[in-house]
Order: structure tokens, then sequence, then C-alpha cells
């Protein structure tokens, strides 16, 4: 675990560099398209050298590794505002649609994992299998488009997007419509909150609920084929039991690593579905910000994203320790 711990700086390094060089690339001068009303050549200079775009790329990266050590990531190119608040403005709300998502993913995905390993071969494993299969293959974005004009053009029950109605005071865009409606115990708020979050929730969860569903079926179906689920069948205990107590608590470890590393591919996948959605979250400021060129902004949020990622990877490892203690034998971490 030591060495988990020294390996995630250098990744983070890795990853800063990456991003930082890589948007470079991209083509156009985002000085050019935040002050496009701005002819005078001198102007332009001068809010070049304020943001440090004429220095080498080598300094700029140097500068933005120590802002970043200290939390401070610059301004924003077309806001002037701290890159920081913006990230830490933005935060709730993918945290809030992530932990959604994963909610709907464990409840459907285990659900069809374990329904179908009781009768594996039937009809009910087959269909199971066939909607696993077409979950993993079709794309969160496109799931979304489908779920907007099912549920919100035609039948007309859910809101095509946003985070919550324009009637609503509730603080900015990215804050917390949910958890102050449920502080200040407003109901009303609070299904309007649900009814926003319940189409991007629900692609997201469809989307990982495939991944558990498929891993959930063949650890729990190999558990079943060991000598110790037969015992307890022949002592005569109730296929219920055998399960919870027997088959599941060993078939636990595999569906605890892709659960978590699927919550951490959320992160990722977030960035469409808040784009089709219109979630003010970390991914649609992201996308907004690879349109805008806004370097700060870009190389910041692929940054935090990348270390929740390995966060929680970090927490896999130690859960994944505690639901199957064999592998700490032997661990040089």
């Amino acid at each position: 675990m030591v060495r988990r711990l020294l390996h995630l700086p250098i990744s983070l390094l890795a990853v800063s560099a990456v991003v930082f060089f890589a948007v470079r690339l991209i083509p156009g001068d985002p000085i050019g398209i935040a002050a496009e009303t701005v002819r005078d050549p001198a102007e332009i200079a001068r809010i070049r050298h304020a943001f440090g775009l004429d220095r080498s790329l080598l300094e700029q990266y140097v500068s933005f590794l120590v802002g970043s050590v200290h939390g401070d990531f610059g301004r924003s190119y077309f806001s002037n505002a701290p890159v920081a608040g913006q990230l830490w403005a933005r935060l709730p709300a993918t945290i809030e649609l992530a932990f959604a998502a994963m909610v709907v993913g464990l409840a459907v995905g285990l659900l069809m994992g374990l329904l179908p390993s009781l009768r594996p071969n039937s009809w009910l494993d087959t269909a199971t299998q066939a909607v696993g299969l077409t979950g993993v293959s079709v794309p969160p974005f496109v799931l979304g488009l489908v779920f907007i004009a099912i549920f919100s053009v035609w039948l007309r029950w859910l809101p095509v997007g946003g985070q919550f109605d324009s009637s609503q005071v509730l603080g900015p865009p990215g804050g917390r419509p949910m958890s102050d409606a449920i502080i200040f115990l407003d109901a009303r708020n609070l299904i309007v909150a649900l009814r926003h979050l319940a189409l991007p929730a629900l692609t997201l969860g469809l989307f990982i609920a495939a991944f558990i569903a498929r891993i959930t079926r063949v650890t729990v179906l190999e558990a079943m084929r060991q000598n110790y689920v037969q015992t307890a069948h022949a002592k005569g205990l109730p296929a219920r039991t055998v399960l919870l107590r027997h088959t599941l608590p060993n078939a636990l470890p595999p569906i605890v690593t892709v659960t978590g590393l699927q919550f951490g591919s959320l992160l990722g996948g977030a960035v469409i579905v808040e784009t089709v959605f219109s979630w003010p979250g970390l991914g649609k400021l992201l996308i907004d910000a690879i349109n805008m060129r806004d370097y700060p902004q870009v190389a910041a949020s692929v940054l935090l994203l990348a270390t929740i990622y390995a966060i929680v990877n970090l927490v896999v490892d130690l859960l994944y320790q505690r639901v199957d203690p064999r592998i700490r034998v032997g661990d040089p971490r």
C-alpha cells in the first residue's frame, strides 16, 4: 500500500504533463478567441503577458505545477475568475450524479447478476445476458438521447436537462439543490431535483449496471460450483441462506473491484452525459473549456478528475483487502 501511495504523485505528474502539452496542440489561439473584439496588437500582447503565454512552454508548465501544489490553478482566460473556484463550484454536481448513478448501477447490476445465477441457462439468464450485452455496447450518450426522446419529448414525464428549474433559488449552477432541499426539508424542491437527476443518473447507472451484472453472474456461478456450497446444499439449508451466507461473500472481491473501477469511470463518462443533459458539473465545464481553448481550466479539470480516479482505486484496494484478507499474505505493500 505504501508503494501505491508513492506511485500516486508520479501518476498525477504524468497526467499533468500529458494534458498540459497536449491541449496546446489544439488549433486556435485562446487569447484570440477570448478577446475576439480586441483589434489592437498591443492590447492583445498585454493580455498574453498577463496570462503568461509569452513565456516558454516549460516555464508555463513549471509555474502550473508550483501553483497546483498550492491549490492555485491560475485564472480562466474567459471569465478571469480563479480556476480553483470554478472547479469546487462544479464538483458537487458531478459527485451527486456519480453517487446516484452508482446506486442505480448497483441495484440493477446485482439484481441482473444474482437472479439469473440461481437458474443458469434459463430464459431469464438468456434475457439478462442479452440486456447486459446491449448495455455494454450502447454508448451512454446514445442511451441518454433515447431517454430524452422517450421520457422528455414523447411522454413529457421528466425535464430535458439542467439541475433544477429556473424558478428555484438554490444557489449557482453546479450547486447542491438536492442536499439544500433535504437540509431545509423542502419536499417540493427535492422532488424537482430528483426529476432532473433521474435521466442522467439512469443513463450512467444502466451503463455500469451491465458490467456489474456480467461479473456478478460469472463469480456467483463459479462460487456455486465450490465444494463448500455443495455441502451447504447437502445439509438442507435454504437456497437463499446458501446464496447470502456462503456464495455471495466469496464472490464479493471481483464484484468490489469492478464496482470501484466503474465508479471511477463514472467521472469520465459523466463528461459526455453532463453535456447531453446540460448538467452543470465538471464534465460540462471541461467540454466548454476545450471548446474555448481555456488551457488552465482544461488542465485543472483533468488533473482533478485523475486525482479522484486514483483515490477511488486506492480505496478499492483497501476494500479488497477487507473482503478478502488472503491477499495480504505475501503482499510487499
